[in-house]
């Protein structure tokens, strides 16, 4: 029998290590399976960023076709049913698209702010949905608006530049957003990109839905997985349907077929996306005898929807909101022209809980949204740790009063929206606590290995165990030799700049991914200790004039 490693003889299949002499079972071969899948995801990832930086597609027609046409060979001669196949590798190849791969940089990006006590004072960042909200409003009412200050990320610059591309006129700069009146939107027969966010997809599909015709829809990785099937049970009252272009995807890109007989009620099952009631609430009044959402009373959709509806108030559209049902009337909206944007209260907890980190006091100026399910979280979170969140007109301050010395995190203070998004803040403030945390295993194993990763990185002590994370008081303990972090989303990164706080020497391998969701944060971070107002733009050092050689002809 041939050997393979060290000495060590060749398992029937092929398989080291196995508990059985004879053929792997089903959980060796999984295992086998999974490691292969994720060293083709990071291969393929790290493809996609080099073409990415070379201004090609991300995927290679020629070289899809040739691998497809393996995976079709191999797989008919295992006698396999080569129709689920397709989908199969669909899923497989978008899974390097969604991986968040290590950028290309010499060495890591290493955080190591000043530990010292902080003081803060400067404008809070806004809301990131309102943001959107009021900018698709604007755009489908021919309103002129103006929104300052905004974080300008990503997704509010796709949402605007698919906007424009329909009819909209929308300009943006800096922490601006202008919309000016024009000819209005139109959807028949156009490509929409709605990039890689739900918000905004559901956005456009929400204002496309009254338009007779059809409608392509492009996006992202995260979109091409919506499940068509079960929103076309909802569309199709509405006089649409939503058809897959591809169909190995289940997602985008699909066509849209709106335009028929809309229904004038429609109730959404629990399991119905958020952001999908969103969409059709803010653009309800567009609709021929407007539209009725009924919806679980005290629910996630009906906290959603308590936003859509005060901004649908300001703009005299007569939208009421009871437990339960959500009405919006068919009439033309009339903004502000500059209304006032709340704080987003999962931003802000970044600052607001640095105070227990390193002591001092973080005061930030705007209007902080009493009640919401996302502030609600926030304060929750820090007042168990034992810190002070006052709430006056127009700010929002914090500070330590008793610090805790162990905390318990229950499941539920990370449900909804806006919940797993505060958990890697929790995990970095559990670095201050004396005497450890206790914390829920997140139901969702993709959100408990994260959770895993990331402890493993900040170097602290942990025990996973099969109902909770058990955070030791044990100093953490960096290891210089361990690879940087790859953050899984920009919550993560700023759950890590958190921590570096309390151990500083933090290693990130994808800073870059914090501009997708807050281009300005790591400007302000790099300004702490003391930030009053936002830092001032440094300007580009003078060159001096280089001299021209004169050429002097020789006779």
């Amino acid at each position: 029998m041939p050997n393979d490693f060290k000495g060590r003889p060749r398992s029937p299949g092929g398989f080291h290590g196995s508990r059985h002499d004879g053929p792997p079972d089903i959980e060796s071969l999984d295992k086998r399976l999974l490691s292969l899948l994720a060293q083709r995801t990071r291969l393929a990832a790290s493809q996609a960023a080099n073409r990415r930086e070379r201004g090609a597609p991300l995927v290679d027609p020629e070289r899809e076709k040739h691998l497809w046409a393996q995976w079709v060979r191999v797989w008919q001669e295992a006698g396999l049913d080569a129709r689920p196949l397709r989908r199969l590798f669909g899923v497989v190849n978008s899974l390097a698209l969604e991986a968040p791969a290590a950028e290309n940089r010499a060495q890591p990006f290493l955080l190591i702010p000043r530990r010292e006590t902080v003081d803060v004072d400067l404008p809070g960042p806004r809301s990131l949905r309102q943001t959107r909200m009021w900018t698709a409003l604007a755009a489908a009412a021919n309103l002129e608006l103006r929104l300052t200050p905004v974080v300008l990320n990503d997704p509010l610059i796709d949402l605007a530049k698919s906007l424009n591309q329909n009819g909209a006129h929308l300009a943006w700069e800096e922490e601006q957003i202008e919309a000016t009146a024009g000819s209005g939107l139109e959807f028949e027969n156009r490509l929409i990109f709605a990039g890689n966010d739900s918000l905004n997809f559901f956005l456009l599909l929400g204002l496309a839905l009254p338009n007779l015709g059809k409608t392509k829809f492009v996006g992202g990785p995260d979109l091409r997985f919506l499940e068509a099937d079960k929103l076309n049970a909802l569309l199709v009252p509405l006089g649409a349907r939503l058809v897959p272009l591809d169909p190995s995807l289940p997602g985008l890109p699909a066509r849209l077929e709106s335009g028929g007989l809309m229904a004038s009620r429609l109730t959404l099952p629990t399991d119905a996306p958020v952001d999908l009631a969103r969409g059709l609430a803010l653009a309800a009044w567009s609709y021929a005898g407007g539209l009725e959402l009924a919806v679980e009373p005290g629910g996630a959709h009906e906290a959603a929807l308590a936003e859509v509806v005060n901004i649908l108030n300001q703009c005299g559209v007569a939208a009421t909101l009871e437990p339960g049902l959500c009405r919006v009337p068919e009439t033309k909206p009339k903004a502000p022209r500059t209304p006032s944007l709340a704080l987003d209260p999962v931003l802000c907890a970044t600052f607001l809980a640095m105070p227990f980190m390193v002591g001092g006091q973080v005061r930030l100026t705007g209007n902080w949204p009493v009640g919401s399910p996302g502030a609600t979280c926030v304060h929750t979170l820090l007042t168990s740790l034992g810190m002070n969140l006052t709430v006056e007109s127009g700010e929002v301050r914090s500070r330590v009063i008793k610090r805790e010395t162990r905390a318990l995190f229950p499941a539920e203070l990370f449900q909804g929206e806006d919940g797993p998004r505060l958990l890697p803040l929790a995990l970095a403030l559990s670095l201050g606590l004396k005497e450890g945390a206790r914390l829920d295993r997140p139901a969702d194993p993709v959100l408990a290995e994260s959770v895993a990763s990331f402890l493993r990185a900040l170097g602290k002590p942990h025990r996973l165990q099969d109902e909770a994370v058990e955070i030791l008081p044990e100093p953490t303990r960096q290891d210089d030799q361990a690879p940087p972090f790859i953050s899984p989303s920009p919550w993560f990164t700023l759950g890590l700049c958190l921590a570096a706080l309390g151990a500083p020497g933090q290693r990130l391998a994808n800073p870059g991914e914090m501009t997708n969701l807050w281009p300005k944060f790591f400007v302000l971070y790099n300004s702490l200790p003391h930030l009053h107002g936002m830092p001032a733009k440094k300007e580009p050092e003078p060159t001096a004039p280089v001299e021209r050689k004169r050429r002097v002809r020789i006779r």
